[in-house]
């Protein structure tokens, strides 16, 4: 299933109420520091698995009953993959089932919490373009976070983070390495670089083993009429010669998901 959630009129009216949004510090909190480390969240814990310059991939794991905040992005798209089947989106408004294998398209500036209904808790992939961890408000908070900037350092795990590294140790979670198995999901990364273009032939080996493909640029690029190329793309695994060949690689890595 895809989905598409667009700001109405209470998403606007609510952003617009906020006479303080927080916004973090930008230069003391670079993008490197989020590589190799876990984020941990009162919900369960976040993982920046991979990014270009314009996308960020981050895996997600909420524990049973947990939820995140209800919260916007102002300014970038975020796009699901549910990887488990109890997750549980909510807007302003509505309110929507996952199962493995959706992808939902929130578009900047809707209101969103994310929740798990599963005992084993829930797994989901989130593609963020542009890049900017901090463009967040908090609306609504279980855990009195509400109008908050996103965690700090503190939050990181570090290699004397023995509780948190046990916790993990139970499950598998992506990482830009090799595949990894989540419940009854394979997430796989094929990564492009000049060095080494695929042929075609093992590029569609490999998709035709998912049931799902998301390919994620390296740079931004216009086509022929001008118009800026989406920094994504979602596509079925027959169509990966057709978008991905030797010679035309815009495209940084490209994820599988099978089901």
């Amino acid at each position: 299933m895809f989905r598409i959630c667009r700001p109405e009129h209470q998403d606007i009216e609510t952003l617009a109420a906020f006479n303080k949004i927080p916004t973090a510090t930008r230069d003391n909190t670079p993008r490197k520091n989020f590589d190799g480390v876990v984020v941990r969240k009162p919900w369960g814990f976040e993982y920046l698995a991979c990014e270009s310059d314009l996308v960020a991939l981050w895996a997600l794991k909420l524990q049973f009953n947990q939820q995140t905040s209800m919260h916007c992005h102002p300014e970038k798209l975020t796009v699901m993959v549910a990887l488990t089947d109890g997750i549980v989106l909510s807007t302003l408004t509505d309110a929507h089932k996952l199962n493995t294998g959706d992808v939902v398209y929130i578009e900047p500036g809707v209101f969103h919490r994310s929740s798990s209904t599963n005992l084993d808790g829930d797994w989901l992939l989130e593609f963020e373009t542009p890049v900017d961890k901090f463009d967040l408000v908090r609306l609504d908070d279980a855990y009195g976070r509400s109008v908050s900037a996103y965690e700090g350092s503190e939050h990181h795990s570090t290699p004397e983070d023995v509780e948190l590294i046990q916790w993990l140790s139970r499950y598998d979670y992506v990482t830009p390495k090799d595949s990894a198995v989540i419940g009854k999901t394979v997430v796989s990364f094929y990564r492009f670089t000049p060095e080494s273009v695929p042929s075609t032939e093992s590029l569609t080996t490999w998709a035709n083993e998912m049931n799902l493909i998301v390919l994620v640029a390296e740079t931004s690029e216009k086509n022929s009429d001008g118009k800026e190329l989406p920094p994504l793309e979602f596509i079925s695994p027959h169509d990966i010669d057709r978008k991905v060949f030797p010679g035309s690689l815009r495209y940084e890595f490209a994820l599988g998901v099978r089901w």
